[in-house]
């Protein structure tokens, strides 16, 4: 499905750069069905209700749309089918427990799977964020990864790159 997605903003986003607010952008519309459908929105729709802005920047064949929930939680996607390049990242504050299931659900919603290793983490610890954990796959560059502080899941990155 995220190939589709990707496919089809190819044929969609223009040249010139586009930025504002979602609604109603023919742009984006496919890209914004496809987010709120999947695991990662529907996570952040039941915590924090609706969105409370959604920004849309198209730079030639790369698109960035963004959902802002209320308590600074946000949804930020990334798509750029030239490279075939796609990336969620989640702001949230959850255990890790629930975020390695909130990633394994959104790795089978956006690429049926592609191979990621949920048994074994490498580990990495960054100044500004916090401890990384992440996740590696073997199918197109797909990774998943947990940013922690104070022993809580801030940020989940789910992406891929063929």
């Amino acid at each position: 499905m995220a190939r589709a997605v990707l496919a089809l903003c190819l044929l969609i986003c223009p040249v010139i750069a586009l930025a504002g607010d979602c609604a109603g952008k023919p742009e984006t519309r496919a890209l914004q069905q496809h987010l709120m459908g999947g695991p990662l929105y529907k996570a952040l729709a039941k915590q924090a209700g609706k969105p409370l802005s959604c920004d849309v920047v198209v730079e030639e064949s790369k698109t960035t749309l963004t959902y802002k929930f209320r308590s600074q939680l946000e949804l930020r996607a990334v798509i750029d089918p030239a490279i075939e390049a796609n990336e969620q990242r989640l702001v949230v504050r959850m255990t890790m427990a629930r975020a390695k299931l909130l990633l394994r659900s959104a790795e089978q919603y956006e690429y049926k799977g592609c191979g990621i290793d949920w048994t074994h983490s490498a580990e990495k610890t960054t100044s500004a964020d916090g401890k990384e954990v992440a996740y590696q796959g073997g199918t197109c560059n797909c990774q998943a990864r947990i940013v922690l502080r104070d022993r809580h899941a801030v940020q989940l990155v789910i992406r891929s790159a063929c």
